[in-house]
């Protein structure tokens, strides 16, 4: 069996949900931080807030989680400017460096699922470089609640598809499927549908990722699933409670690709108000 998510003990579930919880804050006051005009003690009651979490999640854990890091430094940063009185010089974007908008637009228009795989073993390291590309999507305040099983082992695949009804007639197997979930401690009730969106952004930013190393894939619906099934995916992949099944992603290399169905015409999505 080879999983890429990592199951953590008490004391690491606890860190991990501050460190949720402080990502948050930070994030409201690295915002805070490039306001103009600079106002001053904005954001005083997230400062201390964040400061609250921070105390309460183990260092020794974290000491080299970026995410982390940063907030540490977001504090230092909102304390500093708190005392200078001005806001943070934004970083200069020149837009000349992205010089191949059209072939990208093209990259992103030949996305296709595809449910026939070959049988060829895709390395854990690339596994890992495209969630780390997931992990560059947008989540509701900053809080990185989306979770990822990837699982190569055919036997666990295999008792999987009793519970995912769209995994059923795949020609060839499955190499790589991926279970995508979210840490809903994050959310309070008035905002706890953001866990599907924030756990969508993720899924999309890594089948792009994947597709950009020739790995085709295919989303499979979750949300029509029984109580029985979600049960039994919840056992086999040991995942929490406080973590809701979002989607899967079923993933593989691919010599067969099927021809792309056409999308409605422009109109009948887009409408500009000028």
């Amino acid at each position: 069996m080879n999983q890429i998510r990592v199951f953590l003990g008490k004391k690491e579930e606890d860190s991990l949900f501050y460190l949720t919880k402080l990502a948050r804050c930070c994030h409201i006051l690295d915002k805070g931080c490039y306001t103009v005009p600079f106002e001053k003690n904005h954001s005083l009651g997230i400062y201390e807030e964040a400061k609250e979490y921070l105390s309460k999640i183990e260092p020794d854990l974290y000491k080299d989680d970026s995410c982390y890091l940063w907030c540490v430094e977001r504090i230092k940063r909102y304390e500093a400017l708190q005392k200078e009185g001005t806001e943070s010089t934004p970083v200069y974007f020149n837009p000349t460096i992205y010089k191949d908008s059209k072939e990208y637009d093209g990259f992103i228009e030949s996305f296709i699922s595809v449910r026939r795989f070959c049988e060829d073993i895709i390395p854990n390291d690339i596994i890992n470089k495209c969630i780390s590309v997931a992990q560059s999507a947008s989540s509701s305040c900053f809080r990185q609640t989306p979770r990822c099983y990837a699982i190569k082992s055919k036997e666990m695949i295999n008792e999987l598809t009793k519970n995912i009804a769209g995994l059923t007639g795949f020609s060839n197997g499955v190499p790589l499927l991926i279970c995508i979930t979210s840490d809903i401690r994050a959310y309070d009730c008035i905002d706890r549908n953001l866990a599907y969106i924030d756990a969508t952004l993720f899924s999309q930013n890594l089948v792009l990722s994947l597709r950009n190393k020739n790995i085709f894939s295919v989303f499979l619906n979750f949300q029509q699933a029984t109580k029985s099934d979600i049960n039994s995916v919840r056992k086999i992949l040991k995942i929490p409670e406080y973590e809701k099944v979002i989607i899967f992603i079923a993933c593989g290399y691919s010599n067969f690709i099927s021809e792309k169905p056409k999308r409605l015409n422009l109109e009948k999505v887009g409408k500009i108000y000028e």
